[in-house]
Parts: C-alpha cells; structure tokens; sequence
C-alpha cells in the first residue's frame, strides 16, 4: 500500500483545478499589501515547484541579474558595490558568493541608503523586525516582494493540507490586532489570539475560541502552542494541522503538539526582512522557496558549505525597493544536495539549528558559539532543550529542560565539551527549569553571551 504522504505529495503535483481559480479571487483577500496579482502568481509556483533544477537555477539568474542592475542604478549604498567583475558569466548561486555579506549592523547604519531614490507611489510597505538579536531595523518591501511571499506562503500550507479559505487560528505574540485587522481576518475565516506570557485566564479564553471555531489547523510559536495545548482539551476539536515557526522545533516538541492537539506537525521557516523562506514538504522536508530566494550556508570564514552547520545568508530575489543581497539572518542551519523523495527540485533545507550571534568565552579569548552548540548538541533525546547564559569569563549557567529519561549524561556531555575547549577554569551549573528564558519577541535563544567589556 502506497505510504500516505508520498500519496499526498503526488496529489499535489496534479493540477488544482477550481482550487487555482478559486485562488485568484482568495489570496487578495488574505493578503491585501501583497496586490491582486497573488493569485496568478500562486498558480505558476504550483508549476515551477516540479521543475527541473537547472530551469529553477534559471529564474534564479534572470531575477539575479535584474536586481544587481537595478541596484547599482537606482540604490545608492549599492552604486560603487558590484560593479568588479561584472554580472555576467555565472551561475546565480556562484555568482552572489562573490558578493560581500550585508549585516544587521550595515542595514541599521545606512538604511537611508539602501532604498531605492524614487519608490513608486502606492506599493511600497514598511515591515520592522522583532529586534530579537539587537535594535529592531526597518525594511521597506515592494509589492511584488509581498505578492511572491504570499503565494509561496499558501503554496507551503498546501503541502500540509492547509488551503487558504480553510480555518484557522494564529496564536499571536501581543494583542488581538487592530479592529480592521480582525474584520478582514474573519472574512477569510482565520481567528487571532493572544498566547504569548499571557495569563491563564486568557489561554482559558483561546482554548475556548478555538473550541467554539473548530479550525483547520492553529499556527504559531512552538512555546506559546504547547502552553496553549497542555491541558489536551484541544484534542477533539479536529484540528489537522500545527503550523510552527518563529523558534527552532526539536522533535519531542513536534511529538509534545501532536500529543496537545491530535493533529500532524510541521514547521516553516520565514522572517520580518524576507518572507517565505522554506517549508515542509509532505515527507517533512524543508524545501527553500527558490523561486523567490538565494538560500546560502557558509562557514566562519564566509566558505559556502553543504551538508554541515553554516551560517545562514538569503537574497530576495524579488525586493527592488530595498534590496537585501545575501544578507545575514543570525540563523544557523544545513543545507543538503541530496534530492527529496517528494519529487520537487527545490533546495532542501535539511535542519534549522538557532541562532549564531551569542558565544560563551573565557579569559584567552577563545569562544565557542550558538553554531557551535546548535551543531553538536542537536541530538539529544532526554533534555528537551538547553540554553546557556555567561555569567562572568569564569562562570556559565547551564539551564535545561528535562524530558523522559536519564538527563545527566547528556548534561555531562556539554559541560565535558565546554571545559574541553575553554578550559577547566569555567565553573559550569547545570540548572533544571520548568521554561527556559524567552527573549521580549518569546523566542529562546541557545547562548546568552557577555558583552565584550563585561567580565574583564
């Protein structure tokens, strides 16, 4: 009998019929900055998704080249950039290596130079980051940006059954939205609540709503939905599907949602700068929209790497207003050349390990980074999950979350790696906690580093 997700991915690959049209006139609705134009855009990602490598690599190029030009021409920070060595010649993942790596830091100190001089009137949209790993930066996004990411948002979601005129409840950060917002959310039937250090009360009033709307699936940050589901009334209420993001997702969580709500689990993987990064395929395969992005992993010295932990850098392919060329996230993860069974070409993001910008160091200056961690450690089956925070250069608190099982060896395992490398003289705690510490965005952050003059 044939395995039921490969059914599915195979399903998938079949004309949608009505479903497409029927697209056309719902996307607009669900996403209005994006334009009306996101529906037919929608319908060609359905094609292009089984596309030969070599004719994705193509539409990578032809945006690639488009950009760079329009860059150098029309955006002052980048007028002096790219003009060694040309744009011609190469293919566009060989080409963008050759480029310089754009950091938070360089957006935040000339973001008045890196829009374009003269944005069209009417589709241009501001988007602030969280400011999670620093001051939050300001991007400003053309339409054309939005309507690609929304269509490969819903593209994503069908991959795990989510169509978007199914129901669905997005637990929230903070608030319930404006009263537009939550108007046009009802009239494509999606539901916003609040989750994040709300109170119990107010998780009572979720749980609630969501029993009340019996929705198609519930989306969200791993944290807030495993506070939200744990008391496992949710499980009758015929959710399909959890939709993660926003925080790494180790597998005993996955095994935790599916528990909470009775539902399938898969996570995707986006950002304020630039949307619709890569989602999971039927077989749970993270897939990099390629058609919209340059998804690049390099290593400590800016190499390209495969198949290991690299620093994660991505290129809106279509963002012309303000163009974001390999620029840094902060995020850690593997790319892979191997093809997945589903059939698409597209790149495969492998794994997602947390963030890069935090190390623990000791008084020689030697470090050992998140990437560091987030590669070694990503497999550990009885601590849920870890974080560490720098005291001083001699004092480092382990705090984990215990899951079934004898904690201690693997505990043991990351203080013996510690010392192994910076040396004996860091006195490590090891601290069990029933929540590890959130940032004010509720994200968790794998190393809680010193600033450079603490310490010392």
């Amino acid at each position: 009998m044939e395995h039921e997700v490969v059914r599915r991915a195979r399903l998938n690959k079949k004309p949608h019929g009505d479903a497409g049209i029927r697209a056309i006139a719902f996307l607009p609705l669900c996403n209005p900055r994006a334009g009306f134009g996101t529906g037919f855009v929608y319908r060609q990602l359905m094609k292009s998704q089984w596309w030969q490598h070599a004719s994705l690599e193509a539409i990578q190029e032809k945006k690639l080249n488009r950009l760079l030009n329009y860059a150098v021409t029309n955006v002052p920070f980048y007028r002096d950039y790219f003009i060694e060595g040309g744009f011609h010649g190469e293919g566009a993942r060989a080409k963008v290596a050759r480029l310089p790596i754009l950091t938070k830091d360089q957006i935040r100190r000339s973001a008045h130079l890196m829009c374009m001089r003269f944005p069209p009137k009417g589709i241009v949209f501001r988007a602030t980051t969280g400011g999670t790993t620093g001051e939050p930066i300001e991007i400003w996004k053309s339409m054309n940006s939005l309507s690609v990411a929304a269509a490969a948002f819903w593209r994503g979601m069908l991959w795990s059954g989510i169509k978007p005129w199914d129901k669905g409840v997005i637990v929230q950060g903070f608030g319930g939205g404006s009263w537009y917002g939550r108007i046009r959310m009802r009239s494509v039937r999606k539901w916003g609540v609040e989750s994040f250090r709300a109170s119990e009360e107010r998780r009572k009033m979720a749980r609630s709503l969501i029993m009340r709307v019996q929705p198609s699936y519930v989306e969200g940050f791993v944290t807030d939905l495993l506070r939200l589901g744990e008391t496992k009334d949710l499980v009758s209420c015929g959710i399909r599907q959890v939709l993660t993001t926003g925080e790494m997702l180790y597998e005993n969580q996955r095994t935790q949602l599916m528990e909470c709500f009775n539902a399938r689990v898969s996570d995707y993987y986006g950002s304020n700068e630039i949307n619709s990064i890569a989602y999971e395929c039927e077989l749970g395969n993270k897939h990099v929209t390629d058609e919209h992005v340059i998804l690049e992993t390099v290593d400590d010295g800016g190499e390209p790497v495969w198949g290991e932990p690299g620093r994660i850098l991505v290129t809106d392919l279509d963002n012309d207003v303000m163009p974001l060329v390999r620029y840094e996230l902060g995020d850690v993860g593997v790319l892979s050349t191997e093809p997945c069974a589903c059939g698409r070409q597209l790149t495969v993001l492998k794994a997602l390990l947390g963030r890069t910008q935090e190390s623990i160091r000791n008084s020689a200056g030697e470090s050992l980074s998140a990437t560091f961690f987030a590669g070694k450690f990503k497999d550990l089956k009885s601590v849920h999950r870890f974080q560490l925070i720098q005291k001083s250069l001699t004092s480092v608190e382990l705090l984990f979350e215990a899951g079934k099982g004898d904690v201690e060896p693997e505990i043991n395992k990351v203080i013996s790696e510690i010392h192994a490398r910076l040396g004996q003289q860091i006195s490590v705690t090891a601290i069990a906690v029933p929540n590890l510490q959130l940032t004010p965005a509720g994200k968790c952050p794998l190393v809680i580093g010193m600033k450079t003059n603490e310490g010392e």
